[in-house]
């Protein structure tokens, strides 16, 4: 089983979101290849990383030339774990915001032959800012797609990786959304998915608010630099509705998906 991870500055929870991770394995009785994409950390994640041992997952890290951004850095470790020779792909957050028993239902939820499937997060616990932004893109998705997804940019996901494969090169290298428009092609092209609700998980480490948003302390700056997210993210919805709009003859290209 491949697991992605992103990881950007998450040094003061990662130790706890490694040892989670060894329960996966321990559970599910797996050997986890953990793919770790880091976007050029300034805390000592990359430190932390390299000195954390365990059987029960093989570490294979990476990090960016330079700053890519959670999306583009997504999307590069669903490169790298698709040359492995795992027939599972998880995604999940480096700052640890889920919970074994879900991640091993996610590896069982492929295994049974479901090609997608991804955990639906319930009493969202973060910033109001960012409640308000899973909501948009909801309405979003129901709007341009006609299609019901509670928690399409959900971080806890798996994907049989035959499938990925197929599916990954529709993705923009740039795209900001990749989970989004993962989600959207996903149901799209395979009816064989499955989606189960978790209770939302607070942010292992020190702080809450996580670092994709924080600005050196100045909480006042999180909420501007998500709206700023916002604005690519909509355009980035816009873009996938192009996208499928031109493709009016596709499905041989996913022939055989299910």
């Amino acid at each position: 089983v491949a697991v992605v991870m992103p990881v950007f500055n998450e040094g003061d929870g990662l130790e706890e979101t490694l040892k989670e991770l060894e329960l996966v394995g321990a559970t599910s009785n797996v050997h986890l290849h953990l793919f770790v994409q880091d976007d050029r950390s300034a805390d000592d994640s990359v430190e932390i990383l390299h000195s954390y041992q365990s059987d029960k997952f093989s570490l294979h890290l990476e990090s960016n030339a330079f700053r890519l951004g959670h999306g583009a850095s997504v999307r590069r470790g669903y490169e790298r774990a698709i040359g492995s020779d795992s027939s599972v792909t998880i995604q999940l957050d480096g700052d640890g915001q889920f919970r074994s028993e879900d991640v091993v239902r996610l590896i069982r939820t492929i295994r049974s032959g479901r090609k997608f499937a991804w955990a639906t997060r319930k009493l969202r616990s973060g910033p109001g800012y960012r409640r308000l932004g899973t909501m948009t893109l909801r309405l979003l998705i129901l709007l341009f797609f006609n299609r019901k997804i509670a928690d399409v940019n959900s971080p806890i996901r798996a994907f049989s990786t035959e499938f990925l494969e197929k599916i990954l090169p529709c993705i923009p290298k740039d795209s900001v959304i990749p989970n989004v428009h993962l989600s959207v092609l996903c149901c799209r092209y395979t009816d064989l998915i499955e989606s189960f609700d978790v209770v939302d998980q607070v942010r292992r480490g020190a702080s809450e608010q996580g670092t994709s948003w924080s600005s050196s302390g100045r909480d006042f700056l999180s909420p501007l630099r998500f709206f700023v997210f916002a604005l690519k993210a909509f355009w980035g919805v816009v873009q996938i509705r192009l996208q499928l709009l031109r493709r009016t003859n596709d499905s041989s290209i996913f022939s055989g998906t299910g």
